[in-house]
């Protein structure tokens, strides 16, 4: 017990491999590996993909979770991302203490003390 006061576990990493939520068509397929800094920050890459994300948006729009004034927004970012395709894949990177989607900034990245 004294071990652990002086050096109390922490979370060095995480992998996700073949991650799959299914709901009628919609599907949603996970893998990455993701290593936690000494400093506490996640480096790495978890990829996202889904099948008829379309419904998936309208699903989220319909149960409020997305604003009706995001809801059009998302559907737009996700025929880009797609390239107009019924599958989406969201790349979410981890790096230098912050989160990307692809090219685009989400923000700090949690620290895992």
């Amino acid at each position: 017990l004294a071990v652990l006061e002086i050096d109390p576990p922490r979370v060095k990493g995480f992998e996700i491999n073949r991650m799959t939520v299914s709901w009628g068509e919609m599907s949603l397929k996970g893998d990455g590996d993701v290593t936690i800094g000494y400093d506490g920050y996640p480096e790495g890459t978890i990829t996202f993909r889904a099948d008829a994300w379309r419904d998936m948006i309208g699903l989220l729009g319909n149960t409020g979770a997305i604003q009706p004034g995001i809801l059009a927004m998302a559907e737009g970012l996700g025929n880009t991302l797609s390239g107009g395709t019924p599958q989406l894949e969201l790349p979410i990177t981890f790096r230098d203490g912050t989160m990307m989607l692809g090219p685009l900034p989400l923000g700090p990245a949690p620290r895992f003390y």
